[in-house]
């Protein structure tokens, strides 16, 4: 059976930077979108602040337009009679609320050079503040890794995807940063250095500012960060049910045994990158067969 696409944790000001990638699609946009980062992005599980909800559709068949805010930029959200649940949803919720939000990119280009990226969303649920700032604290874990690749790469005479995994770097993040230098070209890694800083001193105004570290760490930190991700993976497959494990009862599960929870989303998140584990529903984690 085909796996869903991992739903990328992504700031706005990234995917709105992200530019589109051919699938043969021919007339219809193209179903994946490749950022500055290399993230290859055809899902997004997105959480920020719901404004501005227009339909600019009808009566009968309302297109649903809305802005969600995270603290980088905005999301633009497309809704419509395809997706009723998210759309009927959507009309309902207050404003402005928090919200998260699981949908696939979409690409407007009106000319040559002009992107506009869009999310049409799978499901739409209202949360709290609480859960925005763990999406934060996630979304900024995941860029800062592909981050520190982008680094190496332009560090490199001729980069490489196996010279990338040879300095730890998971498949799935060698290949798109290496993709994203070809077709992005060379990225101001100061820039997205400064989103890093700027969302979580949003959320921890208190927060050092961040600096980029170097990323081939030392043997111990490679081996112990892999001896946790063994440990929350052996996790999920144990608490597993129909397949999969609720991202609560994890934190739980892993806390109890001695796994703080900063540790756990780090883990999570790199298992994500690698393709070991995905998100078939919102909270819900799944390993992936072989």
């Amino acid at each position: 059976m085909m796996q869903r696409e991992m739903a990328w944790r992504i700031f706005a000001d990234e995917l709105n930077s992200a530019l589109p990638l051919e699938s043969g699609g021919g007339e219809y946009a193209p179903n994946y979108v490749l950022t500055p980062l290399g993230a290859h992005v055809n899902r997004v599980l997105i959480i920020g602040v719901l404004t501005d909800v227009v339909n600019v559709g009808s009566e009968e068949e309302p297109l649903w337009r809305a802005r969600v805010t995270d603290p980088t930029g905005v999301f633009y959200i497309t809704s419509g009679q395809y997706q009723p649940e998210a759309s009927q949803t959507i009309s309902r919720l207050p404003m402005p609320s928090f919200v998260a939000i699981v949908g696939k990119t979409r690409v407007y280009s009106p000319g040559e050079g002009i992107n506009y990226i869009s999310v049409r969303p799978e499901s739409v649920k209202q949360v709290d503040r609480e859960l925005r700032d763990s999406w934060v604290v996630e979304a900024a874990a995941s860029a800062l890794r592909r981050l520190e690749a982008t680094k190496e790469a332009q560090e490199m005479e001729s980069p490489t995807a196996e010279s990338l995994r040879a300095l730890g770097f998971p498949k799935r993040i060698a290949e798109g940063v290496l993709a994203a230098t070809q077709k992005h070209g060379e990225v101001d890694t100061g820039r997205f250095v400064r989103m890093l800083s700027d969302a979580l001193a949003f959320i921890d105004p208190d927060i050092e500012p961040m600096e980029l570290p170097h990323a081939a760490g030392g043997a111990h930190e490679k081996a112990t960060s892999a001896g946790v991700e063994d440990r929350i993976l052996a996790l999920i497959g144990e608490l597993a049910v129909d397949g999969g494990v609720h991202y609560d009862d994890l934190i739980a599960e892993a806390k109890a045994s001695g796994i703080e929870r900063v540790h756990v989303e780090e883990a999570v998140n790199s298992l994500m990158d690698s393709g070991s584990i995905y998100e078939p529903f919102l909270g819900r984690l799944s390993i992936v067969e072989e």
